[in-house]
Protein backbone atom coordinates (compact mmCIF):
# COMPACT_ATOMS: atom_id res chain seq x y z
CA UNK A 1 0.00 0.00 0.00
CA UNK A 2 1.81 3.13 -1.01
CA UNK A 3 1.84 6.17 1.21
CA UNK A 4 -0.52 9.25 0.90
CA UNK A 5 1.20 12.42 0.29
CA UNK A 6 -1.64 13.90 -1.08
CA UNK A 7 -2.11 15.98 1.94
CA UNK A 8 1.61 17.66 1.58
CA UNK A 9 0.69 20.04 -0.57
CA UNK A 10 3.20 18.43 -3.81
CA UNK A 11 6.22 19.19 -1.42
CA UNK A 12 7.36 15.86 -2.34
CA UNK A 13 8.30 14.26 -5.88
CA UNK A 14 8.56 10.97 -7.58
CA UNK A 15 11.95 9.84 -5.94
CA UNK A 16 10.79 10.93 -2.47
CA UNK A 17 7.54 9.23 -2.93
CA UNK A 18 8.53 5.98 -4.06
CA UNK A 19 11.74 6.51 -0.84
CA UNK A 20 8.18 6.87 1.70
CA UNK A 21 6.24 4.13 0.62
CA UNK A 22 9.34 1.53 0.57
CA UNK A 23 9.82 2.71 4.17
CA UNK A 24 6.43 2.70 4.73
CA UNK A 25 6.07 -1.35 3.50
CA UNK A 26 8.61 -1.94 5.16
CA UNK A 27 7.45 -0.51 8.37
CA UNK A 28 4.37 -1.93 8.21
CA UNK A 29 5.54 -5.49 7.20
CA UNK A 30 7.69 -5.71 10.53
CA UNK A 31 5.23 -4.73 12.41
CA UNK A 32 3.34 -7.94 11.48
CA UNK A 33 -0.35 -8.39 12.48
CA UNK A 34 -0.23 -4.90 14.25
CA UNK A 35 0.95 -3.45 11.14
CA UNK A 36 -2.32 -4.28 9.61
CA UNK A 37 -4.21 -1.71 11.92
CA UNK A 38 -5.60 1.39 10.83
CA UNK A 39 -4.10 3.61 13.93
CA UNK A 40 -0.98 1.88 13.69
CA UNK A 41 -0.59 2.12 9.80
CA UNK A 42 -1.42 6.02 10.39
CA UNK A 43 1.46 6.80 12.69
CA UNK A 44 3.94 4.98 10.44
CA UNK A 45 2.70 7.19 7.69
CA UNK A 46 2.73 10.42 9.83
CA UNK A 47 6.39 9.66 11.07
CA UNK A 48 8.03 8.86 7.68
CA UNK A 49 6.45 11.82 6.19
CA UNK A 50 7.68 13.76 9.22
CA UNK A 51 10.97 12.56 9.08
CA UNK A 52 10.91 13.19 4.89
CA UNK A 53 10.01 16.60 5.50
CA UNK A 54 13.24 17.13 7.34
CA UNK A 55 15.26 16.14 4.16
CA UNK A 56 15.74 12.11 5.14
CA UNK A 57 14.62 10.42 2.24
CA UNK A 58 16.69 6.96 2.56
CA UNK A 59 13.95 4.07 3.04
CA UNK A 60 16.13 2.34 5.72
CA UNK A 61 16.30 5.82 7.95
CA UNK A 62 12.84 6.43 7.09
CA UNK A 63 11.51 2.88 8.25
CA UNK A 64 13.89 3.50 11.39
CA UNK A 65 11.61 6.65 11.79
CA UNK A 66 8.92 5.26 11.70
CA UNK A 67 9.72 2.45 13.98
CA UNK A 68 11.78 4.57 16.70
CA UNK A 69 9.15 4.64 19.06
CA UNK A 70 9.74 1.15 20.10
CA UNK A 71 12.87 1.86 21.59
CA UNK A 72 11.95 2.46 24.96
CA UNK A 73 12.11 -1.18 25.08
CA UNK A 74 15.73 -0.68 26.34
CA UNK A 75 14.57 0.54 29.70
CA UNK A 76 12.77 -2.81 30.07
CA UNK A 77 16.14 -4.35 29.38
CA UNK A 78 17.95 -2.72 32.28
CA UNK A 79 15.04 -3.15 34.71
CA UNK A 80 15.43 -7.03 34.52
CA UNK A 81 19.29 -6.91 35.54
CA UNK A 82 17.94 -5.11 39.31
CA UNK A 83 15.59 -8.01 40.47
CA UNK A 84 16.44 -10.06 43.45
CA UNK A 85 16.72 -13.60 43.04
CA UNK A 86 13.35 -14.39 44.52
CA UNK A 87 11.69 -12.45 41.52
CA UNK A 88 13.29 -14.94 39.02
CA UNK A 89 11.10 -17.23 39.85
CA UNK A 90 7.81 -16.68 38.03
CA UNK A 91 6.33 -13.53 37.45
CA UNK A 92 2.95 -12.15 35.79
CA UNK A 93 2.75 -8.99 33.56
CA UNK A 94 -0.80 -6.82 33.11
CA UNK A 95 -0.24 -4.05 30.15
CA UNK A 96 -2.95 -2.18 28.73
CA UNK A 97 -3.76 -3.38 24.87
CA UNK A 98 -1.64 0.21 23.79
CA UNK A 99 0.70 -1.06 21.15
CA UNK A 100 3.89 1.19 22.92
CA UNK A 101 3.22 -0.70 26.10
CA UNK A 102 3.58 -4.55 24.84
CA UNK A 103 6.61 -3.53 23.09
CA UNK A 104 7.93 -2.86 26.89
CA UNK A 105 6.60 -5.39 28.20
CA UNK A 106 7.59 -7.76 25.39
CA UNK A 107 11.48 -6.20 25.44
CA UNK A 108 11.32 -7.03 29.75
CA UNK A 109 9.90 -10.19 29.17
CA UNK A 110 12.64 -11.15 26.80
CA UNK A 111 15.38 -10.36 28.84
CA UNK A 112 13.65 -11.32 32.28
CA UNK A 113 13.44 -15.20 30.66
CA UNK A 114 17.18 -15.14 29.23
CA UNK A 115 18.16 -14.91 32.48
CA UNK A 116 16.15 -17.47 34.00
CA UNK A 117 12.66 -16.13 34.84
CA UNK A 118 9.58 -17.22 33.88
CA UNK A 119 6.05 -15.22 32.64
CA UNK A 120 3.18 -17.42 33.67
CA UNK A 121 0.80 -15.24 32.86
CA UNK A 122 -0.15 -12.20 30.50
CA UNK A 123 -2.92 -9.87 31.25
CA UNK A 124 -4.05 -7.32 28.76
CA UNK A 125 -7.09 -5.29 30.12
CA UNK A 126 -8.69 -2.78 27.94
CA UNK A 127 -7.23 0.77 27.72
CA UNK A 128 -9.88 2.48 29.60
CA UNK A 129 -10.85 -0.30 32.25
CA UNK A 130 -13.16 1.19 35.22
CA UNK A 131 -12.29 -1.78 37.78
CA UNK A 132 -9.66 -3.72 37.81
CA UNK A 133 -10.27 -6.56 40.32
CA UNK A 134 -11.21 -8.79 38.08
CA UNK A 135 -7.66 -8.93 36.36
CA UNK A 136 -6.47 -8.88 39.78
CA UNK A 137 -7.98 -11.77 40.72
CA UNK A 138 -6.15 -13.78 38.14
CA UNK A 139 -2.90 -13.27 39.96
CA UNK A 140 -1.45 -16.49 41.73
CA UNK A 141 1.33 -18.26 42.14
CA UNK A 142 3.96 -15.89 41.46
CA UNK A 143 6.90 -14.28 42.94
CA UNK A 144 6.39 -10.60 41.42
CA UNK A 145 4.19 -8.99 39.37
CA UNK A 146 5.22 -6.49 35.86
CA UNK A 147 2.92 -3.09 35.48
CA UNK A 148 2.85 -1.86 31.63
CA UNK A 149 0.09 0.47 32.32
CA UNK A 150 -0.28 4.34 31.42
CA UNK A 151 -2.52 7.56 31.86
CA UNK A 152 -4.67 7.42 34.87
CA UNK A 153 -4.76 3.15 35.00
CA UNK A 154 -1.54 3.04 37.23
CA UNK A 155 -3.31 5.15 40.22
CA UNK A 156 -6.72 2.67 39.70
CA UNK A 157 -4.68 -0.58 39.83
CA UNK A 158 -2.42 0.24 42.42
CA UNK A 159 -5.36 1.23 45.03
CA UNK A 160 -7.10 -1.82 43.94
CA UNK A 161 -4.05 -4.11 44.02
CA UNK A 162 -3.21 -2.70 47.91
CA UNK A 163 -6.78 -2.82 49.00
CA UNK A 164 -7.49 -6.60 47.99
CA UNK A 165 -4.36 -7.69 49.78
CA UNK A 166 -1.74 -8.13 46.90
CA UNK A 167 0.62 -5.86 47.49
CA UNK A 168 1.75 -6.96 51.23
CA UNK A 169 2.47 -10.42 49.24
CA UNK A 170 3.72 -10.01 45.69
CA UNK A 171 6.17 -7.06 44.97
CA UNK A 172 5.58 -4.99 41.78
CA UNK A 173 7.83 -3.76 39.13
CA UNK A 174 6.94 -1.21 36.74
CA UNK A 175 7.62 0.90 32.82
CA UNK A 176 8.16 4.33 33.72
CA UNK A 177 4.38 5.49 32.66
CA UNK A 178 3.20 3.09 35.43
CA UNK A 179 5.67 5.60 38.19
CA UNK A 180 6.03 8.23 36.09
CA UNK A 181 7.21 11.35 38.23
CA UNK A 182 4.62 13.45 37.48
CA UNK A 183 2.05 10.63 38.68
CA UNK A 184 3.03 10.06 42.55
CA UNK A 185 1.14 13.18 43.53
CA UNK A 186 -1.96 11.12 41.96
CA UNK A 187 -1.00 8.00 44.19
CA UNK A 188 -0.87 7.28 47.79
CA UNK A 189 1.34 4.53 49.63
CA UNK A 190 0.18 1.72 47.72
CA UNK A 191 2.96 3.03 45.55
CA UNK A 192 5.76 2.73 48.07
CA UNK A 193 8.57 -0.13 47.33
CA UNK A 194 7.36 0.10 43.47
CA UNK A 195 10.47 -0.79 41.62
CA UNK A 196 10.55 0.94 38.00
CA UNK A 197 13.12 1.97 35.19
CA UNK A 198 12.84 5.06 33.09
CA UNK A 199 15.72 7.40 31.08
CA UNK A 200 14.77 10.22 33.50
CA UNK A 201 14.29 10.65 37.32
CA UNK A 202 13.75 13.65 38.95
CA UNK A 203 15.58 11.89 41.58
CA UNK A 204 18.55 12.52 39.68
CA UNK A 205 20.88 15.18 41.01
CA UNK A 206 22.69 16.95 38.44
CA UNK A 207 23.41 20.94 37.78
CA UNK A 208 20.80 20.31 34.53
CA UNK A 209 18.63 18.40 36.09
CA UNK A 210 18.20 20.74 39.86
CA UNK A 211 17.62 23.50 36.77
CA UNK A 212 15.26 21.86 35.35
CA UNK A 213 13.09 20.42 38.19
CA UNK A 214 13.25 24.00 40.28
CA UNK A 215 12.05 25.54 37.45
CA UNK A 216 9.15 23.57 37.10
CA UNK A 217 8.27 23.49 40.43
CA UNK A 218 8.39 27.04 40.74
CA UNK A 219 6.47 28.07 37.03
CA UNK A 220 3.83 25.12 37.60
CA UNK A 221 4.04 23.64 41.24
CA UNK A 222 5.12 20.15 39.45
CA UNK A 223 7.62 17.73 40.00
CA UNK A 224 8.61 17.11 36.32
CA UNK A 225 8.51 13.14 34.83
CA UNK A 226 9.03 12.23 31.64
CA UNK A 227 6.54 13.34 29.21
CA UNK A 228 8.32 17.45 29.90
CA UNK A 229 11.68 16.34 30.25
CA UNK A 230 11.28 14.61 27.01
CA UNK A 231 10.19 17.86 25.45
CA UNK A 232 12.59 19.88 26.86
CA UNK A 233 15.57 17.50 25.87
CA UNK A 234 14.06 17.60 22.55
CA UNK A 235 14.00 21.52 22.72
CA UNK A 236 17.74 21.50 23.57
CA UNK A 237 18.66 18.76 20.74
CA UNK A 238 17.03 21.27 18.36
CA UNK A 239 18.61 24.08 19.41
CA UNK A 240 21.84 22.66 19.54
CA UNK A 241 21.50 21.47 15.78
CA UNK A 242 20.50 25.43 15.24
CA UNK A 243 23.41 26.70 16.45
CA UNK A 244 25.73 24.71 14.90
CA UNK A 245 23.99 25.29 11.64
CA UNK A 246 22.99 28.83 12.07
CA UNK A 247 21.80 30.42 8.83
CA UNK A 248 21.41 27.59 7.03
CA UNK A 249 19.47 26.09 9.31
CA UNK A 250 16.42 26.26 6.69
CA UNK A 251 18.27 23.22 4.77
CA UNK A 252 16.10 20.25 5.31
CA UNK A 253 18.69 17.87 5.06
CA UNK A 254 21.51 19.53 6.55
CA UNK A 255 18.92 20.09 9.74
CA UNK A 256 18.11 16.40 9.91
CA UNK A 257 22.00 15.12 9.24
CA UNK A 258 22.87 17.78 12.32
CA UNK A 259 20.11 16.32 14.63
CA UNK A 260 22.08 12.87 13.99
CA UNK A 261 25.20 14.27 14.97
CA UNK A 262 24.11 16.10 18.45
CA UNK A 263 25.44 14.77 21.68
CA UNK A 264 24.63 16.62 24.48
CA UNK A 265 26.35 16.50 27.91
CA UNK A 266 24.49 19.30 30.08
CA UNK A 267 20.71 17.28 30.00
CA UNK A 268 18.13 16.68 32.67
CA UNK A 269 18.60 13.13 31.70
CA UNK A 270 22.60 13.27 31.49
CA UNK A 271 24.12 12.76 28.43
CA UNK A 272 22.74 11.83 25.26
CA UNK A 273 23.53 10.94 21.49
CA UNK A 274 22.04 9.26 19.12
CA UNK A 275 23.08 5.81 17.30
CA UNK A 276 23.47 5.79 13.29
CA UNK A 277 19.75 4.58 13.17
CA UNK A 278 18.46 8.21 14.83
CA UNK A 279 17.60 6.44 18.08
CA UNK A 280 18.81 7.88 21.26
CA UNK A 281 21.50 6.80 23.46
CA UNK A 282 21.67 7.44 27.39
CA UNK A 283 21.04 6.85 30.55
CA UNK A 284 18.75 4.22 32.31
CA UNK A 285 18.00 4.95 35.86
CA UNK A 286 16.40 2.05 38.29
CA UNK A 287 14.09 3.97 41.14
CA UNK A 288 12.66 2.94 44.00
CA UNK A 289 9.60 4.52 45.48
CA UNK A 290 9.59 5.76 48.88
CA UNK A 291 8.06 8.33 50.87
CA UNK A 292 10.83 11.38 52.46
CA UNK A 293 9.68 14.30 53.92
CA UNK A 294 5.97 13.64 53.49
CA UNK A 295 6.03 13.44 49.73
CA UNK A 296 6.50 10.19 47.44
CA UNK A 297 9.68 10.00 45.61
CA UNK A 298 11.54 7.90 42.72
CA UNK A 299 14.92 7.01 44.41
CA UNK A 300 17.80 6.21 41.92
CA UNK A 301 18.96 2.83 43.27
CA UNK A 302 20.71 2.09 40.10
CA UNK A 303 22.28 3.95 37.09
CA UNK A 304 22.87 2.44 33.96
CA UNK A 305 25.04 4.45 31.11
CA UNK A 306 24.97 4.72 27.72
CA UNK A 307 21.95 2.74 26.89
CA UNK A 308 21.02 1.98 23.56
CA UNK A 309 18.24 0.12 21.91
CA UNK A 310 19.91 -3.01 21.61
CA UNK A 311 20.90 -3.32 25.42
CA UNK A 312 23.38 -6.23 25.47
CA UNK A 313 22.51 -7.62 21.99
CA UNK A 314 24.05 -8.19 18.49
CA UNK A 315 22.94 -5.15 16.91
CA UNK A 316 22.67 -7.59 13.70
CA UNK A 317 21.02 -10.16 15.03
CA UNK A 318 18.74 -7.72 16.67
CA UNK A 319 17.94 -5.98 14.23
CA UNK A 320 17.18 -9.58 12.24
CA UNK A 321 14.29 -10.02 14.81
CA UNK A 322 10.39 -8.90 14.24
CA UNK A 323 9.75 -6.06 16.05
CA UNK A 324 8.52 -6.66 19.76
CA UNK A 325 4.61 -7.56 20.33
CA UNK A 326 2.08 -8.93 22.44
CA UNK A 327 3.21 -12.05 20.85
CA UNK A 328 6.83 -11.97 20.04
CA UNK A 329 8.67 -12.78 21.30
CA UNK A 330 6.72 -16.52 21.66
CA UNK A 331 6.02 -17.11 25.08
CA UNK A 332 7.20 -20.40 26.47
CA UNK A 333 5.91 -20.49 30.09
CA UNK A 334 2.57 -19.07 30.25
CA UNK A 335 0.47 -21.17 32.52
CA UNK A 336 -3.60 -21.26 32.58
Amino acid sequence: MPIDTSLEHGVFGPEATAAMGEAFDAACKELHDVGQLQMVRKVVARRIIAAARLGELDPVRLRTAALSWIANVARSFALNELQPPSYQSSLAIRSITFDPRRYSVSGFRRVFEDVGGKVVKKLWPALVTPDYAPYIAQIANVDCVLSGLAGSNPVKFMRAYADLGFKARIPMIAVWTAMDDALLRSIGDEAVGVVSAHWYSADFESPANNRFRSAMQKDYNALPGGYSAGLYIAGQCIEAALQVLGDKADDRKALAETLHQVSLTDTPRGSVRFDRYGNVVGDVFIRKCERKNGQLVNTVIKRYPNVSQFWTYDEKAFLANPVYARDYPPAKNLEP
